[in-house]
C-alpha cells in the first residue's frame, strides 16, 4: 500500500536548477511546496553541464539573492571570440564588458555550484519540503488536485498530493516523463549532427580565463571555455563516421586539446558526453493543474547554458504570473506565463538554430563566406555590440515581479 505524504499546494517534479528555483519562488509566495527529485545529491562537481550564467540570468540571481554565492565559485568572462582556426586570430570579438547592463559579463562555474546555491535558497524558504531519492512513476490529476505516485529514498511506495503540479523533469519529459504522461507532445527540430563536450583539468591555465572562443573550421569546429581554476571545457563537432564513444575517450579529447592548446597537459579528465543538436517546443506548457517549466517545456539543446538561463527566467515569469493572479486562478496564471515564456524561448531557439547550422557546416566555400561576414561585422562596433547583446540574451528577463500577495 502506498504511503501518503501530507498535502501541499504545489508539487514540483524534478530538482535540477529550474525545479529548485521554482520551488523556492513559490515557497517565497507563502505556498506549501514539495520538491521531488530522483538524485540523492546535486550534480557532482566533476560532472558539469550548464556552466554559464549570462547577464540576464544574473538578474534572476539578484532576484533570488544568490549572486554573491555564485561569484564566490565563478570565473568572470568578459569576451567571446570567433576564429577560423584554434590558433588563429579573432575575426569577431564580442565584448560583454561593453554591454549596458547591470552585469556586463558572464559567470562561468560548474553546475554543481549553481545547484548548491539554489538548494540553499530552497532550504532557507519556509514551507518547502525537499524529497531527494524519490523516483516518480505515474502522475494524475482530477478536479481537486494532482497526485504523483513513486518510490521514496527508503524504497517505500509513496503518493504525493497537491493542488497543483509543476513538471521540471528536463528535456525527456515529452518522451518518457511527466509531459508524456499528461499527453503533451513536442515539435522537435533536428539539425542532423552531434556535438561533444569534454571537461578537463589542466596543470595550468593555457589561456586567458576571462575569454572564450570558437573556431568555425568546417573540418571540425572547436571551442574552449574556462569554468574554474585550471578547469576548461572543450566543445567540438562529431563528424560523420566518428564513433560517439571514441570521440569522448581520453585519447581523443587530448587530441582535440592539442589542436586548441598544443602545450597544455591534462591532470584529470572530468566529464565528457555527446549531444544531438536539436531543440523542441512542447505543444502546450500547461495541462489542467499541471505546468511545464525549463527543458520540459522548451528543450534547448547544448548552447552554452542558454537552456538553464531561459528555464530560470521562465520560473521567474511563472512566479510573476501567480503573483498577479493568485494561485486559485491557476489557469490564467499558466496561460500568461506560457504566452510570455514561449515567445522568449522561441527567440533564443532562433538564435540557437543559427549556431547549430554553423556547427554543422562542412562546405569550405560557404565557411569562407561566413568568415568574411563575421570579419566585416567585427569592424563595425555597433554591429558587434548588437551581436553581443543577442548572444547574452539581453532583454530576456521579465519585469520585476510584483510584491507577493498570498490568496487562498
Amino acid at each position: 500500500m502506498s504511503r501518503p505524504t501530507s498535502d501541499a499546494e504545489v508539487v514540483v517534479v524534478g530538482g535540477g536548477p529550474v525545479g529548485l528555483a521554482t520551488a523556492a519562488l513559490l515557497g517565497r509566495l507563502g505556498h506549501e511546496v514539495i520538491l521531488a527529485e530522483r538524485r540523492h545529491a546535486p550534480t557532482g562537481l566533476d560532472e558539469s553541464r550548464a556552466i554559464t550564467w549570462m547577464p540576464e540570468g544574473l538578474l534572476f540571481a539578484d532576484h533570488m539573492g544568490i549572486t554573491g554565492a555564485l561569484r564566490a565559485d565563478a570565473l568572470v568572462r568578459t569576451a567571446h571570440e570567433f576564429r577560423t582556426s584554434p590558433d588563429g586570430p579573432a575575426i569577431l570579438d564580442l565584448r560583454l564588458d561593453r554591454l549596458r547592463h547591470r552585469h556586463p559579463y558572464s559567470l562561468n562555474l560548474a553546475q554543481h555550484h549553481s545547484e548548491v546555491a539554489l538548494e540553499r535558497a530552497v532550504h532557507e524558504t519556509p514551507g518547502v519540503t525537499v524529497l531527494r531519492g524519490f523516483t516518480a512513476g505515474g502522475i494524475d490529476q482530477d478536479e481537486s488536485g494532482v497526485t504523483v505516485e513513486g518510490v521514496a529514498a527508503d524504497g517505500q511506495p509513496t503518493t504525493l498530493r497537491a493542488r497543483f503540479g509543476v513538471a521540471a523533469d528536463g528535456a525527456g519529459s515529452t518522451k518518457r516523463g511527466a509531459a508524456r504522461r499528461l499527453g503533451i507532445d513536442q515539435d522537435f527540430r533536428d539539425y542532423g549532427t552531434f556535438s561533444a563536450v569534454a571537461d578537463v583539468e589542466l596543470t595550468a591555465d593555457p589561456d586567458r580565463a576571462d575569454r572564450s572562443w570558437v573556431a568555425l573550421d568546417p573540418r571540425r569546429p572547436i571551442g574552449a571555455f574556462a569554468f574554474g581554476p585550471r578547469r576548461w571545457r572543450l566543445i567540438y563537432r562529431v563528424n560523420e563516421g566518428d564513433d560517439r564513444a571514441d570521440v569522448v575517450s581520453p585519447a581523443f579529447v587530448e587530441e582535440i586539446l592539442r589542436q586548441a592548446y598544443p602545450h597544455a597537459t591534462v591532470t584529470r579528465h572530468l566529464w565528457a558526453s555527446t549531444f544531438r543538436l536539436g531543440q523542441g517546443q512542447a505543444m502546450h506548457y500547461g495541462s489542467g493543474r499541471w505546468v511545464l517549466v525549463g527543458d520540459a517545456a522548451h528543450a534547448m539543446g547544448p548552447s552554452a547554458g542558454a537552456g538553464m538561463m531561459v528555464g530560470l527566467l521562465g520560473a521567474w515569469r511563472l512566479e510573476s504570473a501567480i503573483c498577479r493572479h493568485g494561485i486559485p486562478d491557476w489557469g490564467n496564471a499558466v496561460r500568461e506565463y506560457e504566452a510570455a515564456q514561449r515567445q522568449a524561448s522561441l527567440r533564443v531557439q532562433r538564435g540557437n538554430a543559427m549556431i547549430f547550422r554553423n556547427i554543422a557546416m562542412r562546405n569550405g566555400a560557404l565557411a569562407s563566406l561566413r568568415s568574411a561576414a563575421l570579419t566585416a561585422a567585427g569592424r563595425v562596433p555597433a554591429v558587434a555590440d548588437r551581436m553581443a547583446r543577442k548572444e547574452t540574451l539581453a532583454g530576456l528577463a521579465p519585469a520585476e515581479a510584483p510584491a507577493p500577495a498570498r490568496t487562498d
